[in-house]
Parts: C-alpha cells; structure tokens; sequence
C-alpha cells in the first residue's frame, strides 16, 4: 500500500514499504531553488524511510527543464538516493524532448541504476522483475 509522503503542484512522493518502493512524479517547470530545496527536504525524510535496496518509479512525463543553477543539486538527489541504497530505477521519460535530453546527460554523470520507460507500467513491471531476482 502506497502512503503518501507529500503532494504539490511541483512533485508528488509515495512510500509503498511492502515493496520498498519510491514512487516520485515530477511536474511543471522548477524555476526557483525554492522549489528544488522543498524536494530536498522531503527526499530526506524519504531516505530515512526506506530500507536499503529500494527501488524507485521517477514519472518525468510532465516535468520540464530545469535552470541550469538547479542542476547541481538535481545530480546531488540522485547521488543522494544511491547513497541511501537504492537499487534500481525506472524512468518514465518526459514528453518534452528537451527535457529528455537533459535527463540523461544528468544520469550519465551519475552512477543511477536505471531502465527507462513509456508508461509507469512498464517500468513497474521490470522493477518487480528484477527485485523478484
């Protein structure tokens, strides 16, 4: 059962425990670090939570670009969530090719366990595939 960690017009965070899963789904356009350091702060609270290796859904379909000021701390969630044991991801790409692209430059510089996926379907049945291993 997914319980809900926070939900705003930015971003949407669940906890499903039975699973050990994430479910983040990232909205709209981030155009203030205010808005990068709220996520932040609730993706702390998510890394105390979970037990270590946690999968995660990151449903980027309706996300936007970020500010390139937002960027290093965009790779510093990401680097934060392996630190805390995650250990895979699925990716449900943004529909804005722009977007996309800079999704994957941020993941090629990190070290994120990641698939990506069209639908949050797709990407749920890989990571209870590979977690069922």
């Amino acid at each position: 059962m997914k319980n809900q960690i926070v939900s705003n017009e930015y971003f949407t965070i669940n906890y499903d425990s039975a699973k050990n899963r994430v479910y983040a789904s990232f909205n709209g356009f981030w155009g203030t670090m205010q808005i990068m350091d709220e996520y932040r702060s609730y993706l702390t609270k998510v890394c105390n939570m979970v037990k270590s290796n946690f999968t995660m859904v990151a449903d980027l379909r309706s996300f936007k670009t970020l500010p390139n000021d937002l960027v290093p701390k965009q790779k510093q969630s990401m680097d934060d969530l392996a630190k805390a044991g995650m250990s895979k991801v699925a990716v449900i790409v943004p529909e804005s090719v722009i977007s996309e692209v800079q999704l994957k430059s941020s993941m090629n510089e990190t070290a994120m366990p990641e698939k990506q996926f069209s639908t949050v379907e797709g990407g749920e049945e890989w990571l209870d595939s590979v977690s069922a291993n």
